[in-house]
């Protein structure tokens, strides 16, 4: 646990010394460990370098002060290391997609790259796993969200509309809203079908269809967290056929695994379990692709906002989260 400490010390100094320089060797000693393997550690576990980690965030601080601050655009330069104007505007306008002096006068959205934080989970069996989320790792799991073998090719990619991001496989969907637009507002996140009747998918009819009936409840990100780590120990391999959604493929290969949980407590339970209840007090169980349910909870997991809502409407409806500007939706599988 010493280490998780000792890792979140080192980001604190580097989010200190954004505006000034960041000793290698203080890394080195908040890190206790040799110069260098900080660095290392840290892009084995972040996929990304720690220079480019730094730099990321240098640039969105100075976006920061560029929007709400009157200082001088090379003194902005200067303060986040670049010692050349030009330099400085190139490095800008690759990351946010506009030049200092053009987000400036405009008004632009630019990007954020937030400061990354370590926490540890124990699972049951004492094993260590460290976690970290943040808005880009969302963009990246979208992606990752989609099933390239679906027989709908407009299911197969990331649609994007005036900045609403999304995607949806069949089995599940989710969506990056960009900042600004109100919750829920998800009438810009579709995907063209090419087909004459229907040239939409509508995102909109997956996660707005809450009512008064619709069994909702607030998750912490501790809680998540911790109901992420309990799949671990409760995947089965589902070797029996059972009866596939109808925007579903039939005994898919990737529907070995699944967990089923219990949607007035949100607890894992055993799929014996599940069918008991189901059978005899009509609770509402629901079963799900391992994978699936933990990626989508992965993804809602990256948002700044610290709570996640939770609504289920029964009837063999998706599953839907919603945290800040993240969206997502996993549809059940059916016991039998």
């Amino acid at each position: 646990m010493d280490w998780v400490k000792r890792i979140n010390a080192a980001l604190d100094y580097i989010e200190e010394n954004l505006d000034g320089e960041i000793d290698d060797g203080r890394l080195a000693s908040l890190f206790a460990s040799p110069q260098g393997m900080f660095q290392r550690i840290f892009a084995n576990i972040t996929d990304i370098t720690l220079s480019e980690y730094i730099r990321k965030r240098r640039l969105t601080r100075a976006a920061y002060d560029l929007k709400n601050t009157d200082e001088k655009i090379i003194d902005i330069a200067m303060k986040y290391g670049y010692n050349a104007a030009g330099a400085f505007s190139a490095a800008f306008k690759n990351f946010h997609g506009i030049t200092p002096i053009g987000a400036r006068k405009s008004g632009a959205r630019l990007q954020s790259f937030q400061r990354l934080a370590f926490t540890l989970i124990l699972s049951e069996k004492g094993a260590e796993r460290m976690q970290y989320y943040n808005m880009e790792s969302a963009e990246y799991l979208l992606r990752q969200m989609v099933n390239q073998e679906h027989r709908q090719q407009h299911l197969q990619s990331i649609a994007e509309h005036n900045g609403v991001k999304c995607a949806c496989d069949g089995y599940r969907a989710a969506v990056i809203l960009p900042e600004g637009v109100a919750d829920w507002e998800l009438s810009d996140a579709y995907f063209h079908t090419d087909e004459a009747k229907a040239p939409r998918f509508e995102l909109n009819e997956i996660f707005n269809h809450r009512d008064n009936s619709s069994l909702f409840f607030n998750l912490s990100k501790e809680q998540a967290a911790l109901l992420l780590v309990s799949f671990d120990g409760a995947k089965t391999d589902h070797e029996r056929k059972y009866v596939s959604l109808p925007t579903t493929e039939k005994d898919s290969k990737a529907q070995k695994a699944i967990v089923c949980m219990d949607m007035n407590t949100m607890g894992i339970i055993t799929e014996a379990a599940a069918i008991e209840l189901q059978g005899q007090t009509g609770a509402p169980i629901m079963a799900f692709n391992a994978r699936l349910i933990e990626e989508a909870l992965k993804f809602i997991m990256c948002s700044d906002d610290g709570n996640i809502e939770v609504y289920y409407n029964g009837a063999l409806s998706a599953l839907v989260m919603k945290s800040g500007r993240l969206y997502a939706a996993v549809l059940p599988v059916i016991l039998q």
